[in-house]
Formats: C-alpha cells, sequence, structure tokens
C-alpha cells in the first residue's frame, strides 16, 4: 500500500492571498518611501500644532499644494527647530488660547469624525474614558478644575489634560500643551497663519501668496468642526463669566503673549 500524500501546506487560495496581502503591504511601503522622497525635496514643512486647524491643512498639504509642503508621518511630532535643521521653512498655525482648549476639550469628549482616528481608541481607553465619563462635565465645568486646584472637578481634569496616548487613541496630553512647545525658536524664516473658524481658508490663501505656493483651497476640507455644537467659537466663549476668562488668561498667559505676538493685530475678523 503506497503512502499517502501529506495535505498540501497551503492551498492555491491560500496562495492568491499571501499574494495580494505581499502586494498590499508592497505598495503601501512604496507609497510612504515616495512620500519621504517628496517631503525632503519640499521646500516648506508644516509644524502641526494641535487643535490649531491642522489636520484640514494636512489633507491639503498632502494633496493639493503640488508637493511643496512636508507632512509629518505622525502627528505633532515635529517642531519649529527640526523643520529648520533640515533645511525647510516652517508654517506654523496659532489659535487663540481659549478657543484651542475649547477644542481640545469638545475633541477629548466627542472624539474625531475621520475614521482613522477612532480605530486608535482600544478596549483599555474605552474603558477609562467610560469612568471619566460617568459624571456629566461642561467646559466651564472643566475650566473650573483646570484653573482652580481646591476645585471638586480638579482631579477628572488633571487626568485628562496628563492622559497618554497609548490609554487614549485620539485626544491625549498633547492637545492641551502650550502651544510654545512647537514654537521653539520663532525664527524669522517661519511662516505664521492665524487661525479663525470665518476666515481659515482666506488666510492660508494670504500665506500661499505670500509664499508663491500653488495650492488649491477649494480642496479645503472642515474636519470635526461639528464638536460640541459650535460651543468652541469665539462668541459663545465670552458668554463665560470674566471672572473664570481672567483666571484661564493668567495659566495660559505664555500662550496669549505669542498669540498677541503674530495674531494680535488679526482678530477676529482680518483675513490677512
Amino acid at each position: 500500500m503506497s503512502p499517502s500524500r501529506p495535505p498540501p501546506l497551503c492551498s492555491r487560495a491560500c496562495v492568491a492571498v499571501v499574494f495580494v496581502l505581499a502586494t498590499i503591504y508592497f505598495l503601501t511601503a512604496l507609497r510612504g518611501t515616495r512620500r519621504e522622497r517628496q517631503n525632503e525635496r519640499a521646500r516648506f514643512a508644516l509644524v502641526h500644532i494641535p487643535k490649531t486647524g491642522g489636520q484640514a491643512f494636512r489633507l491639503l498639504a498632502r494633496h493639493a499644494c503640488d508637493n511643496a509642503i512636508a507632512v509629518e508621518a505622525k502627528a505633532h511630532s515635529t517642531v519649529e527647530s527640526h523643520v529648520l535643521a533640515r533645511g525647510q521653512e516652517p508654517i506654523l498655525i496659532l489659535r487663540e488660547p481659549l478657543e484651542r482648549l475649547a477644542s481640545a476639550f469638545y475633541f477629548w469628549k466627542h472624539g474625531s469624525e475621520l475614521r482613522s482616528m477612532r480605530q486608535l481608541r482600544g478596549p483599555q481607553a474605552t474603558v477609562l474614558m467610560q469612568d471619566l465619563q460617568r459624571t456629566p462635565m461642561s467646559f466651564r465645568d472643566f475650566l473650573v478644575g483646570y484653573v482652580n486646584s481646591t476645585s471638586p472637578w480638579h482631579g477628572r481634569v488633571h487626568a485628562i489634560i496628563n492622559m497618554p496616548r497609548h490609554l487614549s487613541g485620539w485626544a491625549w496630553s498633547a492637545h492641551f500643551r502650550s502651544q510654545m512647545e512647537w514654537i521653539d525658536l520663532e525664527s524669522p524664516r517661519s511662516s505664521f497663519v492665524c487661525y479663525s473658524d470665518r476666515h481659515y481658508s482666506a488666510r492660508l490663501g494670504c500665506l500661499m501668496r505670500e509664499l508663491n505656493l500653488n495650492c488649491n483651497l477649494s480642496s479645503l476640507r472642515t474636519v470635526n468642526r461639528h464638536l460640541g455644537g459650535g460651543a468652541s467659537s469665539h462668541e459663545k466663549l465670552q458668554q463665560l463669566p470674566h471672572a473664570l476668562q481672567r483666571a484661564v488668561l493668567l495659566k495660559l498667559h505664555a500662550d496669549y503673549k505669542l498669540f498677541q505676538r503674530y495674531c494680535g493685530t488679526c482678530t477676529p475678523e482680518c483675513t490677512c
């Protein structure tokens, strides 16, 4: 009796699946390498400060600016001096500090509308979030805990603004850090844009003309504006108690000085 043949290690279907996966891996690596080469050739580079409209600018720079603006692969990992050391010119977007803090809070509370961002939150982070969100907290409650260490909200606020990325997924401590952490030189070679809900596209247009860049601003997307029902708008924030606004101004004093230097003459209505 002849010995039976051992079963094949992999059927034709298995081989096909392996081939498809290998092809996807190869094309992804090739696309990443191509993007790296494009970034190296770019004259300008975005320094992505969290919660300043940077996600929309990243999408614009990648797909509608003729590869003239380099975009970091990992968000918020590049500071101004890194870009200058590579021989490129930094582009930085600044935002009014209280508005930026509100944007960070609502982003933490509601999450991202981008599917790629929503997938970053794992089971451990979800359980931790549920614990922190068990008692509803408004943005006003958050601010009270932010500026007052004796407030009953302080412990939860402290946990939120110090959340490591692996536990929070899409909204971690970087979103609550000072804008100064990304602007470490204030070089004359750096270009600054002042974020505005109403005039962001127009102000980017001013920058593109100034730098002689060809970007299709009609491709500029609005990302995550729905979060919080527009509660981070300038008008609604002005309705907060004046004493609380003053306390936040003192807490964010360095950021306000920075914002005033570059955006003080353009708040809130001018375009360029």
